[in-house]
């Protein structure tokens, strides 16, 4: 262990500070000058720093020949233990982890991800929840499951302990469906972000965010007046509907325009505030 332990080596049941030569098992023809060798390794399993690795070779003469020379890459080799992919990975787009709220603007599903070692990939799904068991395979819907076997590689800027990732959905919403996005994350040693999945819990997790989409704007009618001539305007009144039933948001606000058609100079509306025609 050349990082945190100072140059400690594995005698076979601790690290210490002494020069460690450990013995290997021998496998097939070591009696005819070619054998495969084994080590268990049963050490702490917490291992996360760089080590070096250095074999050496012994024969049966007597006195014994031993190997003086390690060619790196041949006898010795320096590699991380990576155990673990340590986290988080969030989403930060959509925000908002509430399936009651209707988004419009939403063509990007993004987020952040850490890890103290290395990222290789971020993964996402995208299931549409109004068709049941149906994943966005980033062209087109396809029937999975929710472990992630229909997983889409995010494009990710960096490769170090904190990057940035995104998966474009503009193609994939449809308005008024109700939808679930999840995201996975693997480092260079094939350590998977833990737990990968789970149950969706509202507010519960930044790997797993549930919206709506919402795209289609509510459609308004007048119904008093209902046109012609008429002798007093005591009232306007009307309707709107964005189909609350069908996924939609339903209706925020309706704001209302009067405006004077007899004025062949400008278009002039009237102020309900300042009770005048402007």
């Amino acid at each position: 262990d050349y990082a945190t332990d100072g140059g400690k080596s594995w005698s076979g049941s601790a690290w210490d500070t002494n020069d460690n030569w450990v013995t290997a098992g021998l496998g097939y023809n070591a009696g005819l000058g070619v054998s495969t060798w084994t080590y268990k390794y049963n050490g702490p399993p917490d291992l996360n720093e760089w080590y070096w690795i250095t074999s050496k070779g012994y024969d049966g003469a007597a006195p014994i020949n031993q190997q003086t020379t390690y060619a790196v890459g041949t006898s010795s080799n320096r590699f991380i233990a990576d155990t673990s992919f340590t986290g988080p990975t969030i989403i930060t787009r959509p925000k908002t982890d509430d399936s009651s709220i209707a988004r419009k603007d939403l063509t990007t599903i993004s987020g952040t991800s850490y890890d103290t070692r290395s990222h290789y990939e971020v993964k996402a799904t995208l299931q549409d929840l109004t068709w049941g068991t149906s994943f966005w395979s980033g062209s087109q819907w396809l029937a999975g499951a929710v472990n992630g076997s229909t997983k889409v590689v995010c494009s990710k800027s960096g490769s170090g302990t904190l990057i940035d990732w995104w998966y474009d959905c503009t193609s994939a919403m449809t308005s008024g469906h109700k939808y679930e996005t999840r995201v996975y994350a693997r480092d260079n040693a094939g350590n998977w972000l833990s737990p990968e999945y789970g149950d969706y819990v509202k507010g519960g997790t930044d790997t797993v965010k549930q919206f709506w989409y919402d795209s289609t704007a509510p459609v308004s009618t007048i119904t008093v007046p209902s046109g012609g001539t008429i002798s007093i305007l005591a009232e306007i009144s009307g309707t709107s509907v964005d189909n609350p039933s069908s996924g939609y948001s339903g209706v925020g606000k309706v704001k209302w325009c009067l405006s004077n058609d007899g004025d062949t100079q400008s278009f002039r509306k009237w102020s309900v505030s300042s009770g005048t025609w402007e």
